[in-house]
């Protein structure tokens, strides 16, 4: 336990100083509390990748002590982080111009920060407790995770064909070329456990959820949310029903493709409203991270890049911008044909067995799984709702504009990719509907929360002895 708990310790330091590296040096509580939900998961990660690295190298022996890998990295990391905020010019503490917090208020957010501490505390037991859940884990990561764990050696995986060529050199498994990011997190926990425990496997996903609520909160405040509105929007986030579930049956990967997607698309933002270079570079770093979790992941990343490439292009007349931005899509999905790549393989084999479920069943489960299982609570209701109340913001702020048309197109492109191709059956039977708009839906909560809770303008104030006495956090360019 000692072991688990040093290494998770790692990777927040690892991950905490990558976020300064990429950030630089928070000036108040709401930039702090964004360095240490999004460095868990830059840590997280980092730490997979560092154990995975010696395996590319052509290393493929996994000592017993394989978790103390990313300790190196760590220290290297963390003194660049520390010289980084070293050099960051002392402003001192920003505070945003917002309504003060009313007695009321005070007492409601300190009970709805109870409840989520308590959820949080039940998920960690409940994901120490249970094992490791199925369905996309057995088949796509932890399979590959628990033989290198076990086996101590980290044997690629191949296509049937290469394997029953090769003899016992490699490995062969039903989806061997899927994203193997989670599998290596997996490895390092189960390192850091001494032995293939799930519990300590586990573990990975309360904390991811922690980091999700604790970087939404961080992110949102830098992009002027008040306080009481961004407390709110976290316990909304807490407390939509699926993605409770998905923190405790560790397993799935569409938790950590929601962090990630979240997060980049609030640093575009940011980077949009304030040119802050920074937050690009973090935007790009969440961007790389998607396609390494899951196939879906590519997709979103494309589009993320899409919207970089169209705020860079901002001076270009709206034509151009738009046909810059397709023909670069274009050209990585010809790439993405001509290397055979296995996300655009998947796709095109799913969209090749189309007609396999009836569009109207599928129609009904999409909606059934949106509006009337318990599954998002009132989201789905309070979305148009918010969009009507807040459309004006939508003029003032055409950032806000972007990230609902990136929002809304990927929600099209998954009604289209369950009506039009083979992976209707999967939304008929509710086995991948739901799990897939989560993706989307902190992006979505996020949103809702910046047109709902956004102080108009917003405005940051420089402590005093700084040339200039405010600053606009967004402008309407």
């Amino acid at each position: 336990m000692i072991s688990l708990l040093a290494a998770l310790a790692i990777a927040l330091v690892l991950g905490v100083s990558l976020w300064l590296c990429l950030v630089g040096k928070p000036h108040n509580w709401p930039e702090r509390l964004a360095a240490l939900g999004g460095g868990t998961l830059l840590g997280l990660a980092a730490c997979g990748l560092s154990v995975r690295l010696p395996s590319w190298l052509g290393w493929q022996a996994l000592p017993d002590h394989v978790w103390l890998w990313p300790l190196l990295p760590a220290l290297i990391v963390a003194g660049l982080a520390w010289r980084t905020c070293r050099r960051a010019p002392a402003i001192g503490p920003t505070r945003l111009l917002e309504p003060a917090l009313t007695t009321g208020q005070i007492t409601l957010l300190s009970l709805l920060l109870l409840l989520v501490l308590a959820r949080s505390l039940i998920g960690i037991d409940e994901a120490w407790l249970r094992p490791l859940f199925g369905w996309d884990a057995w088949l796509a990561w932890s399979n590959k995770a628990r033989t290198w764990a076990l086996a101590g050696q980290a044997l690629p995986f191949v296509d049937p064909a290469t394997w029953w060529a090769s003899g016992d050199q490699v490995r062969t498994a039903y989806a061997w070329a899927y994203p193997e990011l989670l599998a290596w997190i997996q490895v390092w926990l189960a390192s850091a456990a001494g032995g293939w425990y799930e519990g300590a496997v586990n573990l990975a996903w309360p904390v991811l959820w922690l980091a999700l609520l604790l970087g939404s909160y961080g992110l949102w405040r830098g992009l002027g949310v008040t306080p009481f509105a961004a407390m709110l929007g976290v316990y909304a986030l807490a407390s939509l029903p699926l993605l409770q579930v998905h923190s405790i049956l560790a397993g799935y990967g569409d938790l950590w493709l929601a962090t990630a997607l979240a997060f980049g698309l609030l640093a575009w933002l940011r980077w949009r409203e304030t040119g802050e270079r920074r937050q690009l570079l973090l935007a790009l770093v969440m961007a790389g991270l998607l396609p390494l979790l899951k196939h879906e992941g590519t997709i979103w990343a494309l589009g993320l890049a899409g919207l970089v490439l169209w705020t860079l292009l901002a001076r270009w007349p709206r034509p151009y911008r738009a046909l810059v931005v397709l023909a670069a899509m274009a050209m990585v999905l010809l790439a993405s044909w001509l290397l055979d790549l296995a996300w655009f393989e998947t796709l095109t084999t799913l969209f090749a067995t189309s007609g396999s479920a009836p569009s109207e069943s599928v129609a009904a489960a999409i909606l059934s799984g949106m509006y009337t299982q318990e599954n998002w609570h009132l989201l789905w209701y309070l979305a148009p709702v918010i969009l009507v109340w807040r459309w004006r913001l939508l003029l003032d702020y055409p950032g806000l504009a972007g990230l609902l048309l990136y929002l809304l197109g990927g929600l099209i492109l998954i009604w289209v990719l369950f009506l039009c191709s083979g992976a209707g059956i999967w939304a008929q039977t509710y086995t991948a509907i739901n799990r897939i708009v989560l993706q989307l839906v902190p992006g979505i909560v996020s949103l809702l929360v910046l047109l709902a809770g956004r102080v108009p303008p917003a405005t940051v104030v420089q402590p005093s002895g700084v040339a200039g006495t405010a600053q606009p956090l967004a402008s309407s360019r």
